[in-house]
C-alpha cells in the first residue's frame, strides 16, 4: 500500500510558485531546495523531509521546466523590449497580492535584460580580446614570410654568384693557372706570352735530331706525373682545398 502523500502535488507546485516570488524575487537562481524545505515545514508541513521532494516526480519536472524558461528568456532578454500598459496591467492584478506578483515578474524581466547585457558584455570583451591576440599572431606569421621570401632572394643571389664564379674560375682562373706554370718553367714570356726560344729549340724535330723513343715517351711521363703535381699544389694553394 502507498504511503499518503503529506502535501499533494497541485498545493506543493502552488507553494513552490509563491516561494519563489516572495522570497526569491522570482530568480529561480536563488532557489535552495533545503531552504524550501524548511519553509514548507514551518508553514504546516513539519513532518515533510527534503528526501521526499527529491523523489517527486512531479515536482522535479515543474522545477526543470521553470529552470529551462529561465535560462531561454534571458538569452533572448536583450532583444524584447517590454512596453508597461498601466491600465491593462492594474487590470490584469485587481488586488494588491496579484498586483505585488505582477511587479515582481516585471521587476524580474528588467532584471534578467540586465543580467543578460553584462553577460553580453562579457562575451564581447572575450571575443575583441581574442581578436587581438589573432592580430598579433598574423602579424607574427606575415614579418616571418617577408623575412623567409627576402632569405630566398638572397639565396637565390647567391647561388646565381656562385654560377658565375665557377664559371669565371673554369674560363679565366685554370689557364692562368697554367700560363703562371709556364711562366714559372720559363716557358712563357712575361710581357707578350710567347713561348720561350729554348722551349721550342728543345722540342722541336730537325734533321739532324737524334730521335730515342723509349727516352722520349719516359720523360714525357715523368713530366707529365710533374706537371699534374705543380697543377695540383698551385691550385691548392689558390683554392685552399
Amino acid at each position: 500500500m502507498a504511503r499518503k502523500k503529506q502535501i499533494e502535488d497541485d498545493k506543493l507546485i502552488q507553494t513552490f510558485e509563491e516561494y519563489l516570488i516572495d522570497e526569491c524575487h522570482a530568480d529561480i537562481q536563488l532557489f535552495k531546495l533545503p531552504k524550501f524545505g524548511q519553509y514548507l515545514r514551518n508553514n504546516g508541513y513539519p513532518n515533510l523531509a527534503d528526501a521526499s521532494l527529491r523523489r517527486n516526480s512531479v515536482f522535479r519536472a515543474h522545477l526543470e521546466r521553470v529552470k529551462e524558461k529561465y535560462e531561454d528568456e534571458g538569452m533572448l532578454a536583450v532583444l524584447t523590449y517590454k512596453t508597461l500598459d498601466v491600465v491593462s496591467f492594474l487590470r490584469m492584478h485587481p488586488s494588491s497580492e496579484s498586483l505585488k506578483k505582477g511587479l515582481v515578474k516585471l521587476n524580474d524581466h528588467h532584471k534578467r535584460i540586465a543580467e543578460a547585457a553584462i553577460l553580453f558584455k562579457k562575451e564581447v570583451d572575450s571575443l575583441q580580446m581574442e581578436k587581438k591576440k589573432l592580430l598579433e599572431q598574423i602579424n607574427l606569421l606575415e614579418n616571418e614570410i617577408t623575412a623567409h621570401n627576402e632569405w630566398i632572394s638572397n639565396n637565390n643571389i647567391l647561388k646565381e654568384e656562385n654560377v658565375n664564379l665557377r664559371n669565371l674560375i673554369k674560363t679565366s682562373v685554370y689557364p692562368e693557372i697554367a700560363n703562371e706554370l709556364l711562366k714559372a718553367d720559363g716557358l712563357l714570356k712575361t710581357d707578350s706570352s710567347i713561348i720561350h726560344p729554348d722551349y721550342i729549340a728543345n722540342q722541336v724535330l730537325t734533321a739532324d735530331s737524334e730521335i730515342n723513343f723509349h727516352k722520349n715517351v719516359d720523360d714525357q711521363a715523368k713530366n707529365k706525373s710533374q706537371k699534374v703535381v705543380r697543377i695540383k699544389n698551385l691550385l691548392d694553394s689558390k683554392t685552399n682545398y
